[in-house]
């Protein structure tokens, strides 16, 4: 079953990632070109915090399987940064339905999702690093 949750949270990666490239180019377009923000636009943020909050918690269920033979990378920057994302995708999500006005929805979902999207990639265990296990990074 373990192996199962791996899998999906490697794969749930890759959908987590377009969906934030996605929210984050449109939001960018719509805070720069300006217009109406829409349902759609909204809900694009709704689907990226929601992914962000699944991917949470398939990796807490694999992080406390794991514990004992993780690398410090699975172990302590993988962990706080992806939690740090959740909390910057949050925001960013609630902060945009709460303003008022168009531009300040474009103006928070653009700057939130962005952290967040920075955070992701930042805190992904990409396989070109892998060179780096000898110094102990990953």
């Amino acid at each position: 079953m373990i192996t199962g949750f791996e899998h999906l949270h490697s794969t749930l990666r890759w959908v987590l990632l377009a969906v934030l490239l996605w929210t984050v180019f449109t939001s960018l377009a719509g805070r720069f070109k300006g217009g109406a923000f829409g349902a759609k636009q909204g809900k694009l943020g709704l689907i990226a915090m929601i992914l962000m909050h699944s991917q949470l918690v398939l990796g807490l269920v694999l992080y406390l399987d794991r514990m004992g033979d993780m690398s410090r990378f699975f172990t302590m920057e993988h962990p706080m940064i992806m939690v740090l994302a959740v909390v910057a995708g949050t925001l960013g999500h609630s902060m945009t339905k709460r303003a008022s006005g168009d531009e300040a929805k474009w103006r928070k979902q653009s700057t939130w999702m962005t952290i967040a999207l920075l955070l992701v990639l930042t805190g992904i265990p990409w396989p070109f690093l892998a060179g780096f296990e000898a110094y102990g990074w990953i």
